[in-house]
């Protein structure tokens, strides 16, 4: 797999320019495809740059340039590309190697760059195993349809009387294999659960939509979606496949982080439906800045209620967007008393050398499923 990165570092200079605590960054694309394109788009990582979604962020045609220009903090970090308004037809730059960019400036700068041609080179198969691919819809029409993206272990068929635990991932289309993934890569979920020290579990990757956010988050498409997970999709697993329906997890990263912990309070080890354990990497729970304010849970919900015996893992990174999602995972971790029985049972990991990206959470994944599967029971 190609984790290849285009940085770009920017010099300080100037003593006025490094007293101000935000700066304006000029971002300006040539086409040298010949194309000439009346719509260029940028994606990337934060919310102004379309949370990696390919038709949001329109860039402003002047002569025969695209420019779009934003306001960051210093010292902050943003990763993006550009699209023709989907992924098939992504910006392939100049001098690049397909992958993000990458830009830390530390003062205000203008930056340009030439895109030599408007097509995503079709990655080959990077799955390893018994992975596959199912078409889903929802039953009520009110969710776009998507695909699961599954992994069976590598004994299922030659052993037919073992059942195995299921984990749930949201963003599903990133776990396998490059073919599928957005920009940001591939977990390597397949290439670890085919070694010889990993756990036997079977794994639903759930496509995400273009409602992405609210979809995972707790806005109005937010609760159909965990209904539709929880009556459609759970049922339909158990009845295609041996699964342990005493051990069913769910789990994802930033928004589907958040997801998977509103599965937890809401389905946490009741009825049929139950979930038995949630990872949660760089969940999205709490946001306050200047721009946006979001909280997934309220504090008197957490003192009030019995925490419920449901295992959860939660993590956090130190750069780029966990640098603002840290607050919320210190205030939930604040809210579960050390040795007591009123505690759930719970892994909480920083590492603040890691970023907000699909590296991070690949390198975190192993130890976090295997500790889940080691404490479920409890």
């Amino acid at each position: 797999m190609n984790f290849g990165r285009l940085w770009l570092f920017m010099l300080m200079v100037g003593a006025m320019s490094c007293s101000k605590s935000t700066i304006t960054v000029e971002i300006q694309v040539e086409d040298t495809s010949g194309l000439k394109p009346d719509s260029v788009y940028i994606v990337g990582n934060t919310p102004e740059l379309g949370n990696w979604n390919p038709a949001i962020t329109l860039m402003e045609k002047v002569d025969d340039h695209y420019v779009f220009t934003l306001e960051m903090k210093k010292e902050e970090s943003i990763e993006f590309k550009f699209t023709l308004g989907d992924w098939a037809k992504e910006g392939m730059i100049e001098n690049g190697d397909g992958g993000n960019i990458f830009l830390s400036p530390k003062t205000d700068t203008s930056v340009v760059f030439s895109v030599k041609s408007w097509h995503r080179p079709e990655p080959t198969s990077t799955a390893v195993g018994n992975v596959f691919q199912w078409n889903v819809a929802d039953p009520k029409g009110e969710l776009a349809p998507r695909k699961l993206h599954i992994y069976l272990p590598k004994n299922y068929r030659s052993d037919s009387t073992a059942t195995y635990p299921v984990l749930y991932m949201m963003d599903g289309q990133n776990l396998f294999d490059e073919r599928f993934s957005t920009s940001m890569g591939e977990w390597g979920i397949d290439e670890y659960l085919e070694s010889d020290t990993a756990s036997k579990v079977i794994v639903v990757g759930v496509e995400n939509s273009a409602n992405r956010m609210e979809e995972y988050m707790d806005y109005v498409k937010g609760k159909p979606f965990r209904e539709w997970l929880a009556h459609f999709i759970f049922p339909k697993v158990d009845s295609a496949f041996r699964t342990d329906t005493n051990r069913r997890f769910v789990g994802g990263s930033s928004a589907g982080g958040a997801l998977a912990y509103l599965m937890r309070r809401e389905y946490g080890r009741s009825g049929r439906n139950r979930v038995d354990g949630v990872l949660c990497f760089s969940p999205a729970l709490y946001v306050n800045t200047e721009e946006d304010q979001y909280s997934i849970f309220l504090a008197d919900e957490l003192e009030s209620r019995p925490y419920p015996r449901v295992p959860i893992y939660f993590d956090i990174g130190g750069k780029g967007v966990d640098r603002i999602l840290l607050e919320g995972t210190e205030m939930l971790k604040k809210h579960y008393p050390e040795n007591s029985s009123a505690s759930p049972v719970y892994k909480y990991v920083v590492d603040l050398n890691d970023d907000h990206n699909e590296t991070a959470w690949r390198k975190r994944f192993p130890a976090a499923l295997e500790w889940l599967l080691a404490n479920d029971r409890n």
